[in-house]
């Protein structure tokens, strides 16, 4: 009897052990199969066909797409009209800063025959005009464009052109479109030098907490070294303001805004209110799709900075 009841104990042992080692040995996870969404959002990215599919930018109706684009002397007498308003069209920015408008009369009539965008050019002294060209469904000019500096043709040859828009996704934003003296020489990079750093002691001043963008035909480089760098005053200040070309600029020159050269003159300059939101820059090689480019066109590449909205 003792035997028995031993074995049996054995028995129930080994039973309770053998269902303990199945609780604790892990199951392989359950596979599970979703439906997928019967209703996906649909990407807003659209390549860009034709032919200019090599040279721009995939379009994007979800950013922010920001142009800096000197159309030389448009419009002489070697300008196609036709081809800058293909340009315009493909190219599908939200906002574009122009310089070397020439004829005010010329320019507002081409973009009046282009669906959905609208200019505003501020007639300088000189002839040779800044001002804005934009999708009238994405961006709103708030108010009137303003010039600064109008009393310092030394350091501004043509004053700053300054407008304050609204993106539709209710992003507001100042920029400020440049046209600086030209040429070598310590002269005309010191003119250069005065004019950054009036600039910065203007946004430092009043747009301090604003988010702001300088674009424009700046007439020098971002790759040079200490001093001799008449940008240093805002590539000093990392914390505050930012070269969204600067890559661009320290790249190869293949990818530089003025090929003739080459050197890379246009660039975009962002406050901190935007480093978060911005993605990307590149030049728009324009010329490697249309070899009359330079000579129908102009003799610098536009420059395309892109900014989150979300």
């Amino acid at each position: 009897m003792t035997k028995i009841l031993i074995r049996f104990i054995l028995f129930i042992t080994a039973i309770a052990f053998i269902q303990s080692c199945e609780e604790i040995t892990p199951k392989p996870p359950q596979q599970i199969i979703e439906d997928p969404d019967p209703d996906p959002d649909p990407s807003t990215d659209v390549p860009v066909t034709g032919d200019y599919a090599e040279c721009l930018n995939v379009l994007s109706d979800s950013t922010l797409d920001v142009v800096t684009w000197n159309i030389e002397q448009f419009s002489s007498s070697n300008t196609n009209t036709a081809t800058v308003t293909d340009i315009i069209k493909v190219m599908d920015a939200d906002i574009i800063g122009v310089q070397e408008i020439s004829s005010i009369t010329d320019f507002n009539a081409m973009v009046a025959a282009i669906d959905g965008w609208e200019a505003v050019i501020v007639n300088l002294s000189g002839g040779l005009n800044t001002g804005y060209l934009y999708k009238s469904s994405e961006i709103t000019l708030n108010g009137s464009l303003t010039t600064i500096y109008n009393d310092n043709s030394s350091a501004f040859p043509r004053p700053p052109v300054v407008g304050t828009f609204t993106h539709v996704s209710g992003l507001q934003f100042t920029i400020m479109n440049l046209h600086l003296k030209c040429c070598g020489g310590a002269d005309n990079e010191n003119r250069r030098r005065e004019a950054s750093e009036l600039l910065k002691l203007y946004i430092d001043q009043n747009l301090s907490t604003v988010a702001v963008l300088v674009v424009g035909d700046y007439n020098d480089e971002l790759q040079d070294v200490g001093s001799s760098n008449v940008f240093k005053v805002f590539i000093d200040d990392p914390n505050n303001y930012l070269f969204a070309d600067m890559a661009i600029a320290n790249g190869t020159d293949a990818n530089w805004s003025f090929p003739g050269w080459p050197s890379h003159l246009d660039h975009i300059l962002m406050t901190n209110e935007l480093f978060d939101r911005w993605e990307s820059t590149s030049t728009l090689k324009l010329d490697d799709c249309r070899d009359s480019y330079e000579a129908a066109v102009s003799d610098h590449r536009p420059v395309m900075a892109r900014f989150n909205v979300n």
